[in-house]
């Protein structure tokens, strides 16, 4: 009901706000460069076009439906590295959005130059 769209709303808010926290991060920090190496994950992207930045995580297929909802740009990758091939190659940080048991951890990349 709106109750539940309500609550759904205010936690896409908190988990957008927890992008101004994002601090510098040394590339031996990232999360999800390449090939996804927990068995089960998969590499998804999404392009976060009010921040100008494209995200990269690994998480299971079947956690899908729950972070489409918080991230409706969330598409499944068909290769390891999909923010290079879609104009951004330059690593800025890596960041967790979320809280409790809907968390996700992501590396993300600036666009390229003009």
């Amino acid at each position: 009901g709106e109750e539940t769209w309500a609550a759904v709303k205010a936690l896409a808010g908190v988990m957008m706000a927890d992008e101004a926290v994002m601090g510098e991060a040394a590339e031996d920090d990232m999360c999800c460069n390449g090939a996804c190496t927990v068995e089960g994950e998969e590499k998804y992207y999404s392009i976060d076009t009010i921040h100008n930045m494209c995200g990269e995580c690994c998480m299971n297929p079947d956690d899908y439906r729950k972070y489409h909802l918080f991230e409706p740009g969330l598409t499944k990758a068909d290769n390891d590295s999909p923010c290079g091939p879609l104009g951004f190659h330059t690593y800025d940080s890596t960041v967790t959005h979320g809280f409790g048991n809907i968390k996700m951890t992501l590396d993300l990349y600036d666009p390229d130059s003009v």
